[in-house]
């Protein structure tokens, strides 16, 4: 279904969104979790994947050369909710098939953030795989006009949960891949895999 917003005070609303339950991770990838509920595991040719999550969803994802960076990454993304390790072995199982190039697994997200962040975090999980768009088109997708790039930038920066609300698939409008939270190298491969192997 469509994203819901949650209350939050101050401005901060809370993103949950269906994007069906995810299946059991596979025997040749198999996830551990860790003391504070953070699910991880090592995927070939991509690093170590984390996923921390609350019954209400996935809060945070990561991909990262090591655990220890994977996992730390994660674990801040929480914050006063109380962790599921159900529910983040799901998110992990999602995120391990979107890499492998399966983009059917749905994921439940809970994702905290501004009223902002929470608008470009919808529209990004729009955009289908293989499709990209400017940080100038996102605006428009959201009803702003383009010299609010530079702020939906930020908001795509922010995002907790890279692959599975897709920021990599957004683009400068002067050419090359830019910046990516988890590094440009990776949002690059992220896109050929998408596009069966070409560059963008």
């Amino acid at each position: 279904g469509n994203p819901r917003l949650g209350g939050r005070p101050r401005g901060v609303g809370r993103l949950t969104a269906s994007v069906a339950a995810a299946g059991r991770p596979t025997a040749d990838v198999p996830s551990t979790v860790d003391s504070a509920g953070v699910a991880a595991v090592q995927m070939p040719g991509w690093g170590w994947c984390a996923v921390a999550a609350s019954a209400d969803g996935v809060c945070g994802a990561v991909i990262a050369d090591d655990r220890h960076s994977a996992l730390s990454g994660v674990q801040r993304t929480i914050g006063g909710r109380i962790p599921d390790s159900v529910a983040a072995r799901h998110g992990l199982d999602a995120l391990a098939a979107r890499l492998r190039g399966d983009w059917s697994r749905p994921v439940k997200l809970d994702l905290a953030g501004t009223e902002f962040q929470l608008q470009v975090w919808r529209a990004l999980a729009q955009i289908g795989p293989g499709e990209t768009i400017t940080y100038g088109g996102l605006a428009g997708r959201i009803g702003r006009t383009a010299a609010s790039a530079r702020a939906v930038g930020s908001a795509v920066g922010a995002n907790p949960v890279p692959v599975l609300v897709p920021c990599h698939r957004v683009l400068p409008a002067g050419g090359g891949t830019g910046k990516y939270r988890l590094g440009p190298a990776l949002k690059k491969k992220l896109l050929a895999a998408e596009r069966g192997g070409r560059a963008p």
